[in-house]
Order: C-alpha cells, then structure tokens, then sequence
C-alpha cells in the first residue's frame, strides 16, 4: 500500500505509518502512506409544496416557500 494510484480518494499524508515502512532505509515513493478518506453520507431532502390556485390566493404559499427557505438555509449552514 505504498504510493501507487488506486483511483480511490486520497487522503492527508499518514506520516507514522509512513516513518514505519521507511524502518532505517532513506526515505523513498514506496515508503509513502496516505490516511484514508472517510467517506460522508449524504442526506436528500425531498420537500412537496401544493402549488394550487387556492394556496396562491390565500398567501398560505408564500408562507409556504419563506418556511421551506428557511428550512433549506438551516440544512445548508448545518451541513445536514
């Protein structure tokens, strides 16, 4: 597991991992380790607004979409 691709993400340099492959030998590319790569699990956020005539009129949906813009604007700053 030294320094060759492998097409998945790399990591920040693992620099003990690396000083103990390199043992007492100079430090050479197959001495090389990176941290893994700590995959993130993504959240979708599915949001239904009924946009019929009778919600527009009665300023329900513009509620509505100040509501989900708020709730969009929160999930975004909390990385959710």
């Amino acid at each position: 597991m030294g320094a060759q691709p492998t097409g998945e993400p790399l990591g920040p340099w693992d620099w003990p991992r690396t000083f103990i492959a390199r043992g007492a030998a100079p430090l050479a590319m197959q001495h090389l380790r990176r941290q893994p790569v700590q995959a993130r699990g993504g959240r979708l956020h599915c949001f239904v607004l009924d946009c019929s005539a009778s919600m527009a009129t009665s300023g329900a949906l513009a509620r509505a979409k100040g509501v989900l813009l708020a709730l969009m604007d929160e999930a975004y700053r909390h990385r959710d």
